[in-house]
C-alpha cells in the first residue's frame, strides 16, 4: 500500500513539475513575442516620422550618389538636428537587425539616413568618404560581418596581445563581433577582454554582471545571446 501511494506521489510530482515546465516555455515564449512586437512598432513609427521629415529634407543631391563628401557630411550634419533621427540613435543595438531589414526596402534618400544611423547605434567607425551610397554602405556592413566570423576569436586566442590590444582591435568591427563575442562568453572561458569590448558595443543601460567571473558572464551570455544574434545579417 505505502509502495503504489509512493509510486502515484512520484508520478504526481513528474505530471506537476513537468506542467510547471510547459507554464514556464509558454510565458517565456510569450514574452518573446510581445517584446518583438513592441519593436517592430517602434520602429514603424520612426520611419513614419522619417519619411515625413526627408520630404522636406534636400536628400534629392545626395539619392543619385554623386554627392561629395562636404555635401554628405553638411546633410547628416542637418538631419543630426532632427528630433526623429536622434530618437532612431538612441535605439538599442539588438534594433539593428531590424533597421537593415527595413533599409533593404526603403528608397535611396530614406536608407542614406537609416544607414548613417545605424553607424552610429553600432559604432561601425567608417571613416569620412568611404561610402556615399546605400549600395556601398550595404558593402561595408558585410564586410564588418565576414571579417568578424574569424577575426574576433583570433584576436582573443593571440596570447601576445595584452587585453587593451585586443579591444582596440575588436572595437574596430563594431555590432557584428557581439554575437562571437556573446559565443565567447557562452563557452564559460570568456576572457577579460571579451567581457570590456562587448560593453563598449552594447548600450550601457544593459545590466552585466558586476564581476570578471567568467561562470557569471556566461549565464549573461546565454540570456542574451537571442537579442543580438541576428547582427550576423548579411545583405544579398
Amino acid at each position: 500500500m505505502s509502495y503504489r501511494w509512493s509510486l502515484k506521489e512520484r508520478v504526481i510530482r513528474s505530471v506537476v513539475l513537468v506542467s510547471a515546465i510547459i507554464i514556464v516555455v509558454i510565458a517565456n515564449t510569450w514574452i518573446e513575442a510581445q517584446g518583438e512586437q513592441q519593436r517592430d512598432a517602434r520602429v514603424a513609427d520612426l520611419l513614419s516620422q522619417l519619411k515625413v521629415a526627408a520630404e522636406r529634407l534636400p536628400l534629392s543631391q545626395v539619392s543619385d550618389g554623386n554627392a561629395d563628401h562636404l555635401q554628405m557630411t553638411a546633410m547628416f550634419m542637418q538631419w543630426k538636428e532632427e528630433p526623429v533621427y536622434r530618437e532612431l540613435t538612441s535605439l538599442e543595438v539588438y534594433y539593428i537587425p531590424r533597421l537593415l531589414q527595413v533599409m533593404e526596402q526603403e528608397d535611396e534618400n530614406v536608407g542614406l539616413i537609416l544607414a548613417e544611423a545605424i553607424s552610429e547605434i553600432g559604432k561601425l567607425q567608417l571613416a569620412p568618404g568611404s561610402w556615399s551610397t546605400t549600395d556601398e554602405w550595404k558593402l561595408l556592413w558585410n564586410e564588418r560581418v565576414e571579417r568578424a566570423e574569424t577575426e574576433v576569436a583570433s584576436w582573443l586566442a593571440d596570447e601576445r596581445m595584452v587585453p587593451s590590444e585586443q579591444v582596440e582591435e575588436i572595437l574596430r568591427l563594431g555590432a557584428p563581433a557581439i554575437p562571437h563575442l556573446i559565443t565567447h562568453l557562452q563557452s564559460g572561458r570568456g576572457s577579460e577582454a571579451s567581457m570590456i569590448a562587448v560593453q563598449e558595443l552594447i548600450d550601457h543601460s544593459t545590466v552585466y554582471p558586476d564581476s570578471i567571473d567568467p561562470s557569471s558572464w556566461r549565464r549573461w551570455a546565454m540570456s542574451n545571446k537571442k537579442d543580438y544574434a541576428d547582427l550576423k545579417f548579411i545583405f544579398n
